[in-house]
């Protein structure tokens, strides 16, 4: 039934825009709702996903252990999807960039544009040093007996 009505309206505010019906429609079913979700920081956009899956899946888990038990699991439910969401997305990020710098070489090499100049190699050396031998403590030992004898 509410489905039916809502098809209604959308066929209201579609096919007669300019009526003041449509103009009601239009400000009650999408202003309104997205001057309030604008309000709303990601966390809690997931949290009430999270929440309302929960809520329409979960009826038996209600029954027994109530609606705080649940509350408590979607909160936690929602601070990994947030934790994996940011992750996924800094990663297709990093993907994007390396696949982007990657395209960007090759069309340089084919179009013939001047390429950076590359850093001359290292060298490597061929002389080594000489290995110094350590001092000896009993060098040590005996400049000090001798000062002190003296």
């Amino acid at each position: 039934m509410i489905l039916g009505l809502m098809a209604l309206c959308l066929v209201l505010m579609l096919a007669f825009p300019k009526t003041p019906t449509a103009g009601w429609l239009h400000v009650v079913l999408v202003e309104r709702p997205l001057a309030w979700l604008s309000t709303l920081k990601r966390r809690d956009v997931i949290f009430v996903f999270v929440m309302i899956a929960l809520l329409l899946s979960a009826g038996e888990f209600v029954a027994v252990f109530g609606v705080g038990e649940l509350f408590a699991l979607g909160a936690n439910l929602s601070l990994f999807l947030d934790a994996v969401v940011v992750t996924t997305a800094v990663t297709i990020a990093t993907a994007i960039a390396t696949a982007w710098r990657n395209v960007r070489g090759r069309l340089s090499q084919w179009f013939g544009s001047a390429q950076a100049p590359q850093r001359a190699r290292a060298v490597r050396q061929t002389k080594t040093r000489k290995p110094r031998r350590p001092k000896s403590l009993d060098d040590e030992a005996a400049g000090w007996a001798a000062a002190c004898a003296a």
